[in-house]
């Protein structure tokens, strides 16, 4: 008999034990497994101790998924079935897995990598886990699902691998602003990443496509069959800017095929290390004829706000190509969902009101002033206040329950202007009047500058960074909109940092700015990069994103000597330390 097949009967025998023994029978083979001298009767001890955590968890989820409830579906049973469901999954799979975790443990020292773990954890993230401690068991039964626990490589290869596999697209992360919300829109489809996860880890097959394609099968997936045009090029854009990180590249790769791909050829201008300081200011500057001293606190915004490092090969700057048909360029002039204060300060009638409403205030405390009521315009913000009765349901648009940003705001200002508000006014006067006053800052004489943020309709951003400076004494508002390539403010495991920018854009205060039509890049898309690494020739009157979903689907790798090291490494990384052990027993037989 195989020493596998040994291991197996063993492992059989204690599971079958776990579950019919007493928990005092139970505790006291726990005892007994870590006092045995023996390497190989410690770890049997350590894998029944292993599969009874697992087993606990397990019929723990039973208890939270099937106790009476009052209503289904009611706001925090909903949740309850969540968390339940995940911990059933959890248990089940710390029993099965549990002769390789207990093999690990018995010659690992966990309680030093756990210290070492705990030194390298943010502060931020660990205060995170005690507000949140449902959200954080979570995401820790997803990281222990996705084979996170273990060595120190293991953990890196898998986060960065279930983030290739994760959608672009995460329903309800912008819900709410609260952090336990983002979370559990991020904890359901990580669960559902897990299978592709441990395929991509394992197998050299998956290796060896994911290394051609530049990103996992999740993402694939969502560029083949997800029905908005906007989500699948948001994709293959994110796609790309993740595999650059991982690589520690300061420019995409171009021997993959998101790298090569018609959307980064099209909607990317520029990439290049943030450490080129003059290659960004030219960047940022564009086409826009911009004053030097407003071109120097968007640079120095750009470069602190972010936070990343900028010493040589710390992060890639990914520059949006001004011209493109993106949207991006039209919410730098007030369009789309742009930030509301410069909806504000791009409407006419709009900007006549704000006037009208506060004719004595100097320039500095009139635009602090429209600063504030855009902050206060924010629909996270005007919803909630329609939840909590603060505001009148009828400022939400009556069909769709949108906030429209002009109108709103023109409302408050006419509020201001009545003589006796009625009860609706009143509300909205109350509303905006107890907001807390925000100010700008004073670039230069007659100029002034903040920061404010909105949710891109770019699916690879979600939410950006708004750098917006009026120049009073030309009536010209510019503006630079920008974002950091993260979740939750973690970067790739390993990797580097990347920060989109879109070159800065401007207006006249009172008119709406209009973005230019789309013109050709430096370089007609081609695809020929993409036949070339993956052998797929083009079809006739096959369009580039057909060939490239037709490439995503047949294209099934080609493992090479690098690829079988890789998933052999990760096996041996999982399932490690048996020759360790043999070695061990050899040595003490000798």
């Amino acid at each position: 008999m195989s020493d596998f097949q040994k291991k197996r009967e063993e492992y059989l025998a204690l599971r079958k034990g776990a579950s019919r023994a007493s928990p005092k029978a139970r505790e006291a083979g726990r005892l007994v497994g870590r006092g045995m001298a023996s390497p190989v009767t410690a770890v049997a001890g350590n894998i029944a101790e292993d599969f009874r955590g697992g087993l606990e968890q397990y019929q723990a989820s039973q208890e939270e998924l099937f106790r009476p409830r009052d209503s289904l579906f009611s706001g925090e049973t909903a949740e309850d079935i969540g968390y339940g469901t995940l911990n059933e999954l959890t248990g089940i799979t710390r029993m099965l897995t549990s002769p390789i975790t207990g093999a690990a443990r018995s010659v690992l020292p966990t309680e030093t990598i756990g210290q070492a773990v705990s030194a390298i954890t943010p502060e931020s993230v660990k205060q995170l886990a005690a507000e949140y401690p449902r959200q954080a068991q979570a995401i820790g039964n997803v990281a222990e699902l996705a084979g996170l626990r273990g060595s120190g490589t293991l953990f890196g290869n898998a986060l960065n691998t279930l983030a290739e596999n994760l959608p672009t697209r995460l329903e309800g992360f912008y819900r709410s602003p609260d952090v336990a919300s983002k979370l559990q829109a991020v904890a359901g489809p990580a669960v559902g990443a897990i299978p592709n996860t441990m395929y991509e880890m394992f197998m050299p097959e998956a290796i060896a496509k994911t290394r051609v394609m530049g990103t996992g099968r999740g993402r694939r997936q969502e560029y083949v069959t997800d029905p908005k045009a906007a989500v699948r090029e948001g994709s293959m854009r994110e796609s790309a800017f993740i595999d650059a990180q991982q690589k520690r590249r300061m420019t995409p790769d171009r021997d993959t095929v998101v790298g090569s791909s018609v959307e980064m050829q099209r909607y990317v201008d520029d990439a290049f290390d943030m450490a080129d300081r003059p290659r960004a200011r030219q960047a940022v500057r564009g086409t826009t004829d911009v004053p030097d001293v407003i071109l120097d606190r968007a640079m120095n915004h750009l470069y602190k706000i972010h936070d990343t490092p900028t010493t040589p090969g710390g992060t890639q700057l990914v520059v949006r190509r001004q011209e493109s048909g993106e949207k991006l360029q039209a919410e730098a002039l007030g369009g789309g969902t742009a930030t509301p204060s410069l909806v504000l300060l791009s409407s006419k009638p709009t900007i006549d009101l704000a006037r009208k409403a506060f004719p004595d205030m100097n320039d500095k405390d009139f635009y602090g002033m429209i600063r504030t009521v855009g902050n206060a315009s924010d629909a996270l913000k005007v919803r909630e206040a329609v939840f909590k009765e603060v505001l009148p349901k009828n400022v939400l648009n009556t069909t769709s329950g949108a906030v429209e940003k002009a109108r709103f705001m023109q409302d408050y200002f006419k509020a201001k202007l009545a003589k006796n508000p009625n009860e609706r006014q009143q509300k909205i006067l109350d509303y905006f009047d107890g907001q807390k006053k925000l100010e700008v800052n004073e670039v230069a004489d007659g100029v002034y500058s903040y920061s404010a943020s909105h949710r891109s309709t770019a699916q690879d951003l979600g939410g950006v960074n708004d750098f917006i400076a009026i120049d009073t004494n030309t009536d010209t508002v510019y503006t630079m909109i920008s974002d950091g390539h993260d979740l939750f403010g973690m970067d790739p495991v390993g990797g580097t940092s990347l920060i989109n920018v879109v070159p800065m854009e401007s207006f006249k205060v009172g008119t709406k700015g209009k973005a230019s039509a789309p013109r050709t890049p430096k370089t007609e898309p081609s695809v020929a990069k993409i036949e070339e690494i993956t052998g797929i020739s083009k079809r006739p009157k096959e369009s580039n994103q057909q060939y490239q979903q037709r490439v995503m689907v047949e294209y099934k790798g080609d493992p090479t000597r690098a690829d079988y090291k890789e998933a052999l490494g990760n096996i041996g990384r999982t399932g490690m330390l048996t020759g360790v052990l043999v070695s061990k027993e050899q040595e003490e037989e000798r």
